[in-house]
């Protein structure tokens, strides 16, 4: 999951490290810190806290844009199943069908409860859930209420418990294991940071024209936003894989 360090590191400084620095720097020399993402300036021989508005709008908008990011990018984040099922559910969306035969996944008709998903016979889930370990990412896809990315906390012959509370209920959907890869981190760190710091400044401006100089601003679609290309550089390695059209299954 992308941090406020990976975000904030596409912002200006002299010094970016875990440790603190000596302050034998100059005043108005600024630090990252990587661990927590928070950032300092060095005045009067010590190191001042800043940019605290800038970290309340990045750590809001870190888990939705990443969510938006791997909602597009899922086919591609997803771990390919080597192994054939066994066997299909009976009830299951067309595209739901296709990444549980397609990528390591489970599905069943669970029932959600806090932050866990079980069911009452484990017989009943599609899928082995001894394929998810602790700390591993996972999509939940095709749900009524609970899409997006999560961490499992522990693994149950019956069920997952993830690090993040669901909406209860009853409802079937497909669990994916997705891995995390660095470099989408700090895409979506840069769309992030734009969203924080830069797009308000930009006015929605797409060109100007000064005398006889002038420039057009290009864009990109990434996760339902609009992005200059140099912000989402590197996203067309995993946009764009997936099903070419639904496709009747009969088991």
């Amino acid at each position: 999951m992308t941090t406020r360090y990976q975000a904030k590191i596409n912002g200006d400084y002299e010094i970016i490290q875990a440790d603190t620095p000596a302050t034998t720097f100059a005043d108005g020399t600024r630090w990252l810190q990587t661990t927590t993402g928070d950032s300092y300036t060095l005045s009067s021989g010590a190191w001042v806290q800043i940019e605290t508005a800038i970290d309340a709008k990045i750590d809001l908008m870190l888990t939705p844009t990443y969510s938006r990011v791997v909602a597009d990018c899922i086919a591609s984040l997803s771990t390919q199943r080597h192994d054939e099922l066994d066997e299909a559910p009976d009830t299951i969306s067309y595209n739901s069908l296709w990444y549980l035969d397609a990528y390591v996944s489970v599905y069943a008709d669970w029932t959600i409860s806090g932050a866990s998903i079980s069911v009452d016979d484990a017989d009943d889930i599609v899928g082995s859930v001894d394929d998810f370990e602790y700390e591993d990412y996972a999509y939940i896809y095709g749900s009524r209420r609970n899409d997006g990315v999560v961490q499992v906390e522990s693994v149950d012959p019956a069920g997952l418990t993830f690090g993040e509370t669901l909406v209860d209920g009853d409802d079937r959907f497909v669990v994916l294991m997705v891995a995390q890869p660095v470099d989408l981190d700090l895409i979506v760190g840069r769309m992030v940071y734009y969203d924080a710091v830069t797009r308000q400044s930009r006015g929605g401006l797409k060109s100007e024209k000064i005398g006889t100089y002038s420039y057009t601003i290009d864009d990109r679609l990434v996760g339902g936003l609009r992005y200059p290309p140099d912000v989402v550089a590197g996203i067309d390695n995993y946009l764009d894989a997936g099903p070419i059209a639904d496709a009747r299954f009969t088991p």
